[in-house]
């Protein structure tokens, strides 16, 4: 049975806001801070390893900011028509606005990251994999669900133009 990206993303938000998520992260590089703020590539690189996922790395720049290059600033994976994070699964939109909001970075672009490039950054390294992997899955539906990659639908508006919405023009 495969496991819908929201249902994922739940699962990763209830454990990344519970005790028992904190005592792993206190066990890692990213011990002084939370999945958020130090530990997004090590939960983003058990997401990819244990689910199947792409990670990708958001790079923007600090608003108001004196300098405008963008940067890398956080990693989170890609699930059907969203990324999942610490904060469990949102539309790309929703992240951009969110992300601004809680923390103050515009969001330039969000590309697909590899081990290799973020090995020359100074995020806390990966470890830990194993445990956040089945932490994680424990609280799924089905347990041991596989995610789907989800394509994006088409639009019922050729075959059913009586449910399309009034043209905006």
């Amino acid at each position: 049975m495969t496991i819908a990206p929201m249902e994922l993303g739940r699962a990763v938000r209830r454990w990344t806001h519970s005790d028992a998520s904190f005592t792993v992260i206190e066990q890692t590089e990213a011990r002084e801070g939370g999945w958020g703020d130090g530990g997004c590539w090590i939960l983003a690189d058990a997401l990819a390893s244990g689910f199947g996922l792409e990670m990708f790395g958001v790079f923007g720049h600090h608003v108001p900011g004196i300098d405008p290059t963008p940067r890398l600033h956080h990693v989170l994976v890609r699930a059907g028509n969203g990324f999942i994070d610490q904060d469990g699964f949102q539309k790309e939109a929703t992240f951009r606005r969110n992300y601004l909001k809680w923390e103050g970075v515009a969001v330039d672009s969000v590309e697909p990251v590899n081990r290799a490039r973020m090995e020359q950054t100074k995020f806390p390294r990966p470890s830990m994999q194993p445990a956040i992997i089945a932490a994680i899955k424990q609280l799924l539906p089905v347990a041991g669900s596989e995610v789907p990659q989800v394509k994006p639908r088409k639009s019922k508006c050729k075959q059913e133009p009586k449910k399309c919405p009034p043209s905006r023009s």
